[in-house]
């Protein structure tokens, strides 16, 4: 699913980023490619130069405080919009072949907060874990010599 088509208005774009940052603050840090990576889907999205400016304004809220809980509460329109986040933060997460018990936790965090259950948890990281493993052997035809 193309993610400009399931992500329509401005609240639902903005939720989408602030999801992803969510992740990626999850160790206390935005990295340069997190950071680029941001920028690039906010363009992407074309989130409007509020909310870019307010994605960029929350890189350094505390999301355990009172204003950090209120900024990354997200409501979804739909289970898909839900659905495609987690699978986008496992994806990520997954990235450097080590998903890690912090990132399942997070990701399970998520999934609380926006009511999806733990067999769609299970379900996605099953389904991602089987991705990376589809890319490992693809990777591996490319020395293949027959």
């Amino acid at each position: 699913m193309e993610v400009n088509n399931l992500y329509t208005t401005e609240a639902a774009k903005l939720n989408f980023v602030k999801g992803l940052l969510r992740a990626a603050l999850a160790d206390g840090l935005l990295e340069e490619g997190e950071r680029f990576y941001l920028d690039h889907l906010m363009v992407g999205l074309g989130l409007s130069d509020e909310g870019r400016a307010a994605i960029h304004d929350a890189i350094s809220l505390d999301s355990a405080s009172d204003e950090g809980k209120a900024f990354f509460h997200l409501e979804f329109e739909n289970k898909a919009q839900k659905m495609y986040l987690l699978e986008e933060v496992v994806q990520v997460s997954g990235l450097d072949e080590d998903y890690t018990d912090e990132e399942k936790a997070l990701v399970r965090e998520l999934a609380a907060d926006m009511g999806v259950s733990e067999a769609a948890v299970e379900a996605v990281e099953q389904w991602a874990e089987a991705g990376r493993a589809w890319q490992a052997q693809g990777d591996a035809l490319l020395a293949f010599e027959g």
